[in-house]
């Protein structure tokens, strides 16, 4: 696979993604696999800070410009590979996101948490659990009030490829659904903060524990509605 570098923002299935990494070489590229599909590279090192990060965080991900509102049904598909070296067990005790729906922080000014998030939880034999996060509550005065984390699918390898599908609705109560190479799971109950938009994000983001890592996305899938 011959990869090229992106700096700024990149279209990728129907919509423009903004760049949030450091700026490095490495951190975002692009190529195609023995199948001709795009393939999204995105990796951390050691000192990796995106401009707006504070010190302790690695990002190099790829923020959707477009924001939906609270209840808008969304659907979302793309292939995953991940490095053997992703693992973050230092940070919040869940550990590095390759995947999140995060509420837009400028009107509400309230929280800091996504209201859904993908992370893989790395195991004592090398290899992985998918988790997942839903969180819900007040915009103004309750970001975190409510917390529900689950296991999607145990025993992932790294350096394979696994097909992950969702459909969600942010509401109280909304719902998510998560499968990967068929095998699903679901939760219902109260996502994301009432009166905030949202929007969609995707590559590497944790604590600075996480570098030398990245992450692969591919066959990316988004709809709204």
């Amino acid at each position: 696979m011959q990869l090229a570098c992106a700096k700024t923002c990149m279209a990728l299935a129907g919509q423009i993604w903004g760049v949030q990494n450091a700026g490095q070489d490495w951190s975002l590229q692009t190529g195609y696999d023995a199948d001709g599909e795009l393939v999204i590279h995105q990796e951390v090192r050691p000192g990796d800070l995106w401009v707006n990060d504070v010190p302790g965080r690695v990002r190099a991900e790829l923020c959707g410009w477009h924001k939906f509102d609270f209840g808008t049904p969304v659907h979302v598909s793309f292939r995953l590979v991940l490095s053997a070296l992703v693992s973050d067990p230092t940070w919040l005790d869940w550990g590095p996101i390759v995947f999140q729906v995060h509420a837009d922080d400028l009107p509400q000014a309230a929280h800091n948490s996504p209201p859904f998030a993908l992370y893989p939880k790395k195991q004592a034999d090398g290899s992985f659990d998918l988790m997942a996060v839903a969180r819900g509550g007040n915009a103004i005065t309750e970001p975190n009030a409510i917390f529900h984390e689950w296991t999607v699918l145990k025993g992932l390898k790294a350096l394979t490829p696994y097909d992950v599908s969702m459909a969600l609705v942010l509401g109280n109560p909304g719902s998510v659904s998560v499968t990967v190479n068929g095998q699903g799971t679901s939760f219902s109950g109260p996502i994301g903060y009432s009166g905030a938009k949202s929007y969609c994000k995707f590559g590497l983001y944790g604590g600075a524990a996480l570098a030398p890592s990245w992450v692969e996305h591919s066959r990316g899938q988004i709809s709204f509605g």
